[in-house]
């Protein structure tokens, strides 16, 4: 028989406290809401990355589809000044130019190759279009105003990120050859 000790320290058993428990579920809680937080703002980046690449899409396809157009179509008529001196940065965000000074996109005139806005799904809390469109076209000349047979055409794509109403711009530039200015010239040298 054996006697027991009254005095004997007690062994632990294996396992972890109430505490210990309580410290690790703690530590784990916090560790997941920064990775929740970081869910949160990976998914506004990665919106706000595809606005950027879709309006950059929407300059890049209305530029193609401008410089393709005749040269005497009027939706590629000089907008400002023929000169030799460019005009003002265009843009919204980098100069203000006036209003009479660029074409705005419409799905009444729409122009081959492009998409319309009734295309686009992206849509307002009005109700219009998330992106904006227009142009502006500028006839170059040399000092004496003769046009040298070519134009640049800035195209701008206004929008603003799902999450603010703070606007962006991509502006896209592509340049726009009068074939018969090209071969009269062609002519002449021969």
């Amino acid at each position: 028989m054996t006697i027991p000790r009254p005095f004997q320290a007690a062994r632990r058993s294996p396992g972890f406290t109430l505490i210990e428990v309580m410290i690790a579920l703690v530590v784990l809680l916090v560790g997941l809401i920064g990775l929740a937080r970081l869910q949160v703002i990976g998914m506004q980046v990665n919106q706000a990355g595809r606005a950027h690449t879709v309006a950059a899409q929407l300059a890049q396809e209305l530029a193609g589809g401008l410089q393709r157009l005749d040269w005497d179509d009027g939706q590629v008529a000089p907008t400002g000044v023929v000169g030799s001196a460019p005009p003002p940065v265009f843009g919204t965000l980098l100069a203000s130019v006036g209003s009479g000074s660029y074409h705005t996109w419409s799905d009444s005139t729409p122009i081959p190759g492009v998409r319309p806005d009734s295309a686009i799904t992206e849509r307002d809390a009005d109700g219009t279009p998330t992106f904006k469109r227009r142009w502006t076209v500028w006839g170059v000349a040399d000092g004496t105003g003769r046009p040298y047979g070519g134009r640049l055409i800035a195209v701008s794509v206004i929008f603003h990120e799902r999450a603010s109403s703070i606007p962006f711009e991509v502006v896209y530039y592509v340049s726009q050859g009068n074939a018969g200015v090209a071969m009269a010239n062609a002519a002449a040298f021969n």
